[in-house]
């Protein structure tokens, strides 16, 4: 937008040559700015403490920045041309982001990632055929073939980061990938090491004596580690299954109907081992379930095709929460990581396995005297298993529970914890049981009803029992109070705010960081701190690149239109579309069952819809003259604040009733319910965009460019405010901002 604005009558005489030109550049930059950056040594982890990491950062700004300034260019060169169409391009322009973002996800479930990067290469110059005359159509076509085909595959392939699990378990004499599958969700991989075996077993006491056998390696998108483990025909002896802390509830439960959350690692083996009646998975990648079914490539064993063991394809919370069966035992074992990050990247990652209502819907299916059982790594100073007990009580509040702290019970060992959630109270044999159970393999009783102080810290001995503290003080009558002045973020996570991992609080970061020599700086959760500079990074570039042509372009308008109305404006409802638009996409991560679908979904719903919005912008301003209603943009604002809060309010209630739909009439409801606020949210900017063409079109890019500048810090600022405050908070703050850019908006020609 800045560098249009600058040679705007240049740009706009020379068209019809920038613009194929620009789209053929879009899609041969987009391979090469994928090329470059993977080249560039970054290591973001180390950015607080190495300069040079500064400028390799910057070079990855630079290279994925380029193919979008492209891109960018070819959509606003659109604008300046067609002035009286801007309703018309906005449309398509909405339209083909939507489907574009639909297509890719359908693309990935048959293409490999590189070859989806060809398409992208091919796609920008298929756009330059297709606005070119004849002659040059076809030659921009024959080249665009060309370059998608004859790309060096080597320029496409991801490569890994060094700090990645698998390529340090790479380095590993004779450590080779066995298998690998690639999908929407994720790139799969099985690694076996022959020469140095896995030994895979997260929690397992110091006093196991037992043999852990032949393990594989199962990472996706070469993060953290799951075991898969060669079992043979006798499961009931690998002992070492019942010597870990996630082992704990089969001390109160006898031949239980479990629910495993996640196929990967030892919970089914650890279900069978201790006599399950049946085991229930549910796995949300369908290439980790189609791997762990196929055992042709693995050892043979069949784990996942006995009878008594039933794997399903789907998100562990929908599943439990619309599964019609009750169960004795639901265990949610730990991620797919191999072991706590001290970086506290994972913060910003959402998770609605760990929520209040999570929890609510859990205990919902269990049956009496059933347990939720939940293993953690273990971190210092507590944190985890606080929040987790926390939501837990939380939880148990909201059903109306009494006697909290007898239906909790917490072990440790030295790198696990585990929380055991009881449907009822736990007796004093279920205690004595679990009392035995840690004393025999040394595990650190944390809590049980009726324990007395000095059974705390036995065993894994701190200076003082912190963790035994801090979950009286989670479970005492004043603890929210406690809550407050905890130095981490132990506040219960909820589906409005479920960042469970997120336990920064600002008024920690001085005495973190004034303990540097001791490790303190360690101990910061960096990824909100990341999120903040990523957010000042992008305000002062973009105010720099905004602020830039003001010194060549006209002091003031016409028809009343001033250079700060128009950048208020635009900045306005950019901001507030993506919030929309993200608090959206949020809410449809738990209903749809992964991110990445949530994302597609919402993204191609409101693109699709809002470019249909778009292209009634011209009849709804006819319409508003015709009746005498001047500020049409005021009555649109209001439209998508009532739309909006209405959503917020029912939409909890509604996913969660209609949450066991199947996937395809998921995706029908959650397009319904984007397609009206949607369409109202596509009108504001081609309403405005259209009165600054008309009235000084030398602010048409640059108003085009301070909008792409507001997408920008929107995605930035609605997670900062989500993790803080939640997405209801997100969505308040949407409306608000809409209302006041129509309030803001008033050209003395009206609409």
């Amino acid at each position: 937008g800045t560098a249009l604005a600058l040679c705007r009558q240049s740009a706009v005489r020379h068209v019809e040559v920038l613009w194929p030109a620009a789209a053929a550049l879009f899609g041969l930059s987009a391979a090469l700015a994928f090329t470059l950056s993977q080249r560039v040594d970054l290591n973001p982890l180390a950015l607080p403490w190495e300069a040079g990491q500064l400028w390799r950062l910057g070079a990855t700004y630079l290279a994925l920045m380029t193919p979008f300034f492209f891109a960018a260019s070819c959509i606003a060169l659109a604008f300046m041309a067609g002035g009286d169409r801007i309703g018309r391009i906005y449309r398509f322009d909405l339209l083909g982001a939507g489907l574009g973002a639909a297509s890719m996800i359908g693309a990935l479930f048959l293409l490999a990632p590189p070859d989806c990067l060809r398409l992208v290469v091919l796609a920008g110059f298929a756009a330059a055929a297709v606005n070119s005359i004849r002659p040059r159509s076809l030659a921009w076509l024959i080249a665009g073939v060309a370059i998608a085909s004859l790309l060096p595959a080597s320029w496409l392939t991801p490569r890994m980061s060094e700090y990645k699990a698998l390529a340090q378990a790479l380095r590993v004499p004779g450590a080779e990938i066995v298998t690998r599958r690639s999908g929407p969700i994720g790139r799969v991989e099985v690694l076996r090491s022959p020469t140095v075996p896995l030994r895979h077993a997260p929690g397992l006491s110091l006093n196991s004596a037992g043999e852990i056998p032949a393990q594989l390696g199962l990472f996706v998108d070469g993060g953290g580690m799951s075991a898969i483990t060669r079992t043979g025909d006798d499961i009931a002896g690998l002992g070492y299954l019942a010597e870990v802390t996630a082992a704990a509830a089969y001390a109160v439960l006898w031949q239980p109907d479990v629910l495993v959350i996640g196929a990967a690692g030892d919970e089914v083996l650890r279900a069978l081992h201790h006599g399950a009646a049946r085991v229930t998975v549910a796995e949300r990648d369908p290439n980790v379930a189609a791997l762990l079914r196929n055992d042709d490539w693995a050892f043979g064993d069949g784990t996942f095709v006995r009878d008594d063991v039933a794997l399903h394809v789907a998100d562990g919370r929908a599943f439990a929460a619309s599964a019609r069966d009750r169960f004795d035992l639901i265990q949610i074992p730990i991620a797919g990581t191999t072991g706590p990050t001290s970086a506290g990247l994972g913060g910003l990652s959402e998770s609605y396995l760990l929520t209040v209502e999570a929890f609510g819907a859990y205990l919902a299916h269990l049956e009496p005297g059933g347990v939720l059982s939940i293993t953690r790594w273990l971190r210092l100073p507590p944190r985890e298993v606080l929040k987790l007990v926390a939501t837990a009580r939380a939880a148990l509040e909201a059903l109306g529970a009494e006697d909290i702290d007898t239906r909790l019970a917490v072990l440790r060992g030295w790198n696990t914890t585990t929380l055991l959630v009881r449907n009822g109270r736990f007796t004093a044999p279920e205690t004595a049981r679990l009392r035995r159970f840690a004393e025999e393999l040394s595990f650190d009783v944390v809590h049980l009803p009726g324990m007395a102080a000095d059974e705390a810290n036995q065993f894994n001995i701190l200076d003082a029992p912190v963790f035994r503290d801090g979950v009286l003080g989670v479970l005492s009558p004043e603890w929210q109070t406690y809550i407050d002045r905890y130095k981490f973020d132990i506040r219960p996570a909820t589906d409005d705010r479920p960042f469970f991992s997120d336990f920064f609080k600002w008024r920690t970061l001085p005495e973190l960081l004034g303990r540097y020599r001791a490790g303190g700086v360690a101990l910061v959760e960096w990824g909100y701190t990341v999120l903040i500079a990523a957010l000042g990074q992008a305000v002062v570039v973009g105010a720099l690149l905004i602020l830039l042509p003001l010194r060549w372009l006209p002091a003031g308008g016409t028809a009343g239109l001033s250079r700060a109305m128009v950048a208020a404006y635009f900045l306005l409802i950019g901001v507030a579309f993506l919030f929309v638009e993200i608090a959206f996409i949020q809410r449809l991560v738990l209903f749809l069952g992964h991110p990445l679908y949530a994302v597609a979904v919402a993204l191609a719903g409101f693109l699709v819809f809002a470019g249909f919005g778009a292209g009634l912008t011209a009849g709804v301003a006819d319409r508003c003259r015709q009746r005498g209603l001047p500020r049409p943009l005021i009555l649109i604002a209001v439209g998508i604040g009532v739309l909006s809060l209405t959503y917020v309010g029912v939409l909890p209630y509604l996913t969660s009733w209609l949450i066991g739909m199947p996937a395809p009439a998921k995706v029908g409801v959650s397009l319904a319910l984007i397609a009206p606020l949607a369409t109202l949210m596509g009108m504001p900017f081609p309403l405005a965009l259209s009165d600054v063409s008309s009235a000084a079109p030398q602010l048409v890019p640059w108003a085009w460019g301070i909008n792409g500048f507001a997408s920008v810090i929107s995605a930035v600022l609605a997670t900062v405010l989500a993790v803080g405050f939640g997405f209801t908070v997100v969505v308040v703050s949407a409306v608000a901002l809409y209302v006041i850019a129509a309030s803001v908006w008033r050209p003395a020609r009206t609409l």
